[in-house]
């Protein structure tokens, strides 16, 4: 069984990713704090849903699919990883070290696997300038300039961006959710 927490638009990806693998609707248990999600996911997909995060430490729930706000990212990772879980995570990962040590402890002491969602690594534009860099064609890497831009209100169209992750500037909102991505593949 697999356990997304966060039923929001990540979270539901990999509800619908989960389905188009094969995997039956009734092997995957959702939770979000807001009911409005929970009934969402369970009408459209036809999952289960916990009233509660700690349910992830259920027997039969083999890994934990993390799709919450960035600044909760390592507190469910850590409390799956707790609870002898498997974890997979959107990016970033953390915003700040606090409580990295102790997930990779944890992970690696419990022979957990650990995965951050990582789809800019693996992009064919990334892939050949890590190439034509190792190929040293041109010298060392000296600098790199990019542009990200990104217009809020088409995120989730369905909702106002002022209320979600991305304006919440005490997290770091969608700054660091868009340096997460870009930087990752640098």
């Amino acid at each position: 069984m697999f356990f997304v927490v966060g039923l929001g638009s990540m979270g539901r990806r990999r509800v619908r990713c989960l389905l188009a693998n094969g995997v039956p609707p009734e092997e995957i248990l959702g939770f979000d704090r807001r009911p409005d999600r929970c009934a969402e996911a369970k009408e459209r997909h036809g999952i289960s849903v916990a009233d509660q995060a700690e349910q992830m430490g259920r027997a039969e729930v083999e890994a934990v699919f993390v799709s919450v706000w960035p600044s909760f990212h390592v507190e469910y990772c850590l409390m799956a990883a707790m609870a002898g879980k498997h974890w997979f995570c959107e990016v970033p990962l953390e915003l700040s070290s606090s409580g990295l040590d102790q997930l990779r402890r944890v992970t690696r002491d419990r022979k957990l696997v650990g995965a951050v969602g990582s789809q800019m690594i693996w992009h064919p534009a990334s892939e050949y300038l890590a190439r034509w860099l190792s190929e040293d064609v041109t010298g060392g890497l000296v600098g790199a300039w990019g542009t990200c831009t990104s217009y809020f209100p088409t995120w989730h169209p369905w909702e106002d961006y002022r209320e979600f992750y991305v304006s919440d500037k005490a997290s770091g909102g969608a700054n660091i959710d868009m340096i997460g991505h870009e930087f990752q593949w640098l």
